[in-house]
Order: structure tokens, then C-alpha cells, then sequence
């Protein structure tokens, strides 16, 4: 199997911060690309969990060709999947799901611009190993499907 792009390592969060002045993040703001560093400023919280959501946050981007699930997420910084979906959505703004979705999209997209891979290539690249549940889930987010995306920047 063909490994991920290299570009695909430095897709991170563009920081923001919240009324509340905790770091947050909306669906735009998952999938856009930039070389910042998610901002480690979340006011009044536990430096201590700010790391494990960022650890997770490091696994999703290194590990999102893998199946990846709560369980896996969670034991791997030693929560409970319920805990780190509540801090997740806390300190994120989305859940850990929608989260790792958005990312894994918005790398299809740019295999799809990029590259001539056929849609069954790049839903294995990008941890799809069901090719209609990948085309449900790109056209849910943007609003086309892969083919028509493709097509569209033609």
C-alpha cells in the first residue's frame, strides 16, 4: 500500500480562542491548512489535559490511515472514551469523530487534486476501506461528490 503524502503531516488547527477563552474550533477551521501550532493557551484548565487532547490530536494526524476509534484513542492516553469525548469536544469544539473525519477529507481532497488515484486508492490512503461509506462521508462535507470534486477544479 502507497503511504500518505508528505504534505499530509503538516495539516494542523489554525488557533482561535473562544469567549470563554478556551481554544476552540469550527469545521472550517479543521480543515484548513496551516503550519501554526495549536495554540497552548486554554485559560483556567489543566496543563495536564491540554497534553493528552494534543497527544490525541498527534495520533489522529500521524495515525489516520489506520482504523482508528474512541477505545484506541482514549486508552492511548489512559481516559475513558466517554471522558476524552467530553474533554475533546470541550477543548476542540467538535467531537474526536468529526474531528478525524474533517482530516482524513480534507487529505482525499487533496489526492484528488493532486494526484490521478483512482477513489478506492484514496479512501484506503485515508483510512476508508468501505469506498460508498468514504463517498457519503466526503459529499456530507463538501456538499459534492469525490468524482464531482475532481471534476469541479478541473
Amino acid at each position: 500500500m502507497q503511504r500518505a503524502l508528505p504534505w499530509a503531516a503538516g495539516y494542523v488547527l489554525s488557533p482561535r480562542t473562544g469567549p470563554s477563552g478556551i481554544f476552540t474550533c469550527s469545521p472550517s477551521t479543521v480543515s484548513s491548512v496551516s503550519d501554526s501550532r495549536i495554540s497552548r493557551r486554554w485559560y483556567g484548565t489543566n496543563t495536564e489535559l491540554q497534553e493528552r487532547i494534543l497527544e490525541v490530536i498527534s495520533i489522529i494526524k500521524r495515525e489516520y490511515e489506520e482504523d482508528l476509534s474512541l477505545d484506541y484513542l482514549a486508552g492511548s492516553v489512559y481516559f475513558s472514551p466517554c471522558y476524552l469525548s467530553s474533554l475533546f469536544n470541550k477543548f476542540m469544539g467538535v467531537s474526536a469523530p468529526y474531528y478525524l473525519n474533517s482530516y482524513r477529507m480534507k487529505i482525499a481532497a487533496r489526492y484528488l487534486l493532486t494526484t490521478d488515484m483512482t477513489l478506492a486508492e484514496i479512501s484506503e490512503l485515508v483510512g476508508y476501506r468501505n469506498i460508498p461509506y468514504f463517498c457519503t462521508l466526503f459529499k456530507r462535507i463538501y456538499g459534492m461528490t469525490p468524482t464531482q470534486y475532481r471534476m469541479s477544479a478541473a
